[in-house]
């Protein structure tokens, strides 16, 4: 199994999280209603450990968009101060697919915070 570790920055061009739910649904939209069923099905309601990129990318182009939502508002209560004392360390701990992670370089950018606070 590839792990894929992703480290925010601010300053490196680099794919929004939008972009990457946009290619999942491309994706799974590719593939037949038959797969697409079955592939929805294995995901136990986004539960179940996912075992192929096929899983990973119906996971989110279903889940993706909740996921994102949640987080961007649970990012807009993070006090100001958070952001200008220094490093912050990010522990994205769950699923392992770093959308929290994702969404956070998102929202930073967004809010012209630098990621060099993010220490790696």
């Amino acid at each position: 199994m590839n792990i894929l570790l992703f480290i925010p920055n601010f300053k490196a061009s680099r794919i929004s999280f939008n972009e990457i739910l946009e290619a999942a649904s491309k994706h799974t939209k590719t593939l037949s209603d038959v797969k697409q069923k079955s592939l929805k099905e294995d995901l136990e309601n986004g539960l179940a450990n996912l075992t192929s990129m096929d899983q990973l990318q119906m996971y989110l182009s279903s889940y993706g968009d909740i996921h994102r939502q949640k987080l961007m508002m649970a990012y807009k209560h993070i006090p100001n101060k958070v952001w200008s004392e220094g490093k912050l360390a990010v522990i994205d701990y769950g699923c392992g697919q770093c959308v929290a992670e994702m969404v956070l370089s998102d929202f930073m950018k967004g809010h012209y915070i630098d990621n060099d606070i993010v220490s790696h």
